[in-house]
């Protein structure tokens, strides 16, 4: 991918709601729909939730950015906290052939024009674009948009539901990860400690049962709870001082999650400048990739 592609469109019947439902009702809602395990000729359909006047409040972005460690006034990940919540509502619904409590995030790219306003109610989409069967088992891909006055920013995260009946050979939409050897300008280590998951959790609403703890990852195949992809991604561009707010101007970032951070770690993370792209990797120690990707000023 690059940065001239084409950001996705939602589509034209999304459902429009005030905002994300009350997390303890969103989340009985996704506990209660139970589909079964997607199979090979499971589908989804297009469809999504709008909010046309979501209002960011202060102190959720300063509690966001201390979580994640950024210094940035809007951190560039942030409006994935809102999104996710209206994921979750979607994820609850009759439509969609998976159960949401489980599902893996294998790759996100984001677009954005301009920063958005942190005071100033912003247009607020989330929508359930495509499904493929690869040989990891059932991915979708999820769009969101969140838009005020002349900003923007717009994402497509993809997500795995880990069903050996779903298998197929359709190629996966995650990104090729950043390969420079050892030739990397910045070095970090990133410490991911065993209630990383549990602390965004309580800025985000996002409690999928993979991140929390051991016993409840384990329910899903996990031998010990792993650190979120929202959590790591604007953790590590934080450590490798990226210029992550588009003030004026675009920013264009893709991120591959290959392998999961396990709670508790640390990893190392490398990065390097060319021009107006910094490339990025975590990695484990024996040099295996966690995660990676590249962010550029457009």
């Amino acid at each position: 991918m690059d940065p001239t592609s084409v950001p996705p469109s939602p589509p034209d019947d999304l459902r429009e709601v005030a905002g994300p439902a009350p997390m303890l009702a969103s989340f009985a809602r996704v506990l209660a729909h139970r589909p079964g395990a997607p199979g090979p000729n499971t589908s989804v359909r297009p469809t999504g939730l709008h909010a046309p006047a979501w209002r960011p409040r202060t102190d959720l972005v300063q509690r966001y950015a201390d979580v994640v460690g950024s210094g940035a006034a809007l951190p560039l990940t942030f409006p994935a906290v809102v999104v996710t919540q209206l994921y979750r509502d979607l994820l609850g619904g009759a439509d969609l052939p998976v159960n949401g409590m489980g599902l893996v995030h294998v790759a996100t790219t984001l677009w954005a024009s301009d920063s958005l306003p942190a005071t100033s109610p912003w247009q607020v989409s989330a929508w359930v674009e495509r499904a493929r069967h690869t040989r990891s088992g059932l991915e979708i891909d999820l769009g969101a948009r969140c838009a005020a006055n002349d900003a923007s920013w717009t994402s497509r995260m993809v997500v795995l539901a880990r069903a050996p009946a779903a298998r197929g050979a359709e190629a996966t939409g995650s990104p090729d990860l950043p390969d420079h050897g050892d030739d990397w300008g910045v070095r970090a280590v990133l410490d991911a400690p065993a209630d990383a998951g549990r602390r965004y959790a309580e800025v985000s609403g996002d409690y999928n049962p993979i991140h929390l703890h051991p016993a409840t990852a384990r329910l899903f195949g996990f031998a010990r709870a792993i650190a979120h992809g929202w959590w790591v991604l604007p953790r590590a561009l934080a450590l490798l001082g990226a210029d992550e707010s588009p003030r004026r101007g675009e920013r264009y970032l893709e991120v591959a999650y290959v392998r999961p951070v396990m709670l508790p770690s640390r990893v190392s993370v490398l990065g390097r400048v060319e021009d107006e792209t910094t490339a990025f990797v975590a990695r484990r120690d024996d040099g295996k990739p966690h995660f990676g990707g590249r962010l550029t000023r457009c």
